[in-house]
């Protein structure tokens, strides 16, 4: 009797640590996600909402990285004396 009591008690324990764990896991997860996003789209066709973090900017306003100047050559529109 006292088995199968400490058992059921036993198992009822182990499912609701389980579940504060996964519930406490699971809302940090997406809460930390949910505050990064910054602008959401609503689709009336579809009836859903498609949200971004803008963590990553489009790739059109990246700007393009300008290229070295070549060592030897001379800059254009600087003028020099050189005799």
């Amino acid at each position: 009797m006292w088995t199968q009591l400490k058992l059921s008690g036993g198992s009822w324990l182990l499912c609701g640590v389980v579940c504060v764990t996964v519930t406490v896991t699971t809302t940090v997860v997406h809460m930390n996600r949910l505050q990064t996003l910054r602008e959401c789209v609503y689709d009336a066709a579809a009836q859903a909402c498609t949200c971004f973090s803008m963590l990553h900017p489009p790739a059109e306003s990246i700007p393009m990285p300008l290229p070295m100047p070549d060592p030897d050559s001379q800059p254009q529109g600087i003028v020099t004396d050189e005799v």
